[in-house]
């Protein structure tokens, strides 16, 4: 009995340390049976965490700015899968991954009503050969929440050497882009001429406005060639990462919002650049 009782307070300890460790118990003590209660009490944890894990969602095609079908917040404009005929029908909310695949154009829109919120946001550009000014474009006070990552995956078409690619994220005024994660871009040149733009700006429509984009956690980019820099042009009131900007492959350049607005730019609450219209009226990069 007090052998039984040993062998049972040695599981439990290593039940304690690593809930994980069943298997290697189960070998240390092939005699030992382990109730049915103990293995639901362990499986628990591992079914909860499939059970929690976030949806994928296909996004409508939608190539411009006139179309109702390039609202973010709408629900019909989601597919459950990647072939996109199955319509969802349920609410939009942070238990879902929005996934955004086009070959080259595509306009989505967060409405001024919307107050958004995904898990993480992906667009996937297969063979990019044509600007997006509003990849991801706001009315005024729209707001989108993500409680993971943005990722922007490119892969350019042909081009002539030395024209930009550029995919925009537009404001219009009193936005946020939250972004509860990192900011990842995956850019390919392809053998491309060109080279890739990304830019966070506001609408000259509404260039005297205060607009917000936030990282929580790093902006990653990953450049397939080594020769493949990518630039990057902020020009909103807010920008700023929490953690690390990669600059390795990075060319950054901090614009102006509009007459008489800041364009702060922080990463790390280590450094911040402010740019005043009524004092330096072009953009600047920063060292």
């Amino acid at each position: 009995m007090a052998g039984a009782i040993h062998e049972m307070s040695e599981i439990l300890k290593l039940y304690t340390v690593k809930t994980f460790y069943t298997f290697p118990i189960i070998m240390k003590f092939p005699n030992t049976r382990i109730s049915p209660l103990f293995l639901c009490f362990w499986l628990l944890p591992l079914s909860a965490a499939f059970s929690n894990a976030a949806q994928d969602l296909y996004f409508n095609e939608s190539t411009s700015t006139n179309e109702p079908n390039r609202f973010l917040g709408e629900s019909a404009n989601w597919y459950t899968d990647e072939g996109r005929t199955e319509q969802f029908t349920g609410t939009l909310g942070s238990d879902f991954n929005g996934i955004v695949n086009t070959e080259s154009v595509i306009c989505t829109t967060v409405k001024a009503s919307d107050d958004l919120t995904f898990n993480s946001l992906t667009y996937n550009f297969s063979y990019a050969g044509m600007n997006n000014d509003f990849m991801v474009s706001f009315g005024a006070g729209g707001k989108l929440n993500l409680a993971e990552d943005f990722n922007l995956n490119v892969t350019l078409g042909p081009g002539t050497g030395g024209v930009p690619l550029e995919e925009n994220v537009m404001m219009y005024g009193n936005n946020t882009f939250n972004i509860g994660g990192d900011f990842n871009i995956d850019y390919s040149r392809n053998g491309s001429g060109r080279y890739l733009v990304v830019n966070i700006k506001t609408n000259p429509l509404a260039s005297g406005t205060s607009n917000t984009f936030h990282v929580a956690g790093d902006m990653n980019i990953i450049s397939r060639q080594a020769d493949a820099r990518m630039r990057f042009g902020t020009s909103i009131s807010q920008f700023t990462v929490d953690g690390i900007v990669d600059m390795s492959v990075l060319q950054w350049t901090i614009g102006t919002p509009g007459e008489g607005y800041a364009s702060t730019a922080s990463v790390g609450g280590l450094w911040e650049w402010e740019l005043w219209c009524s004092q330096i009226p072009h953009a600047r990069t920063p060292p």
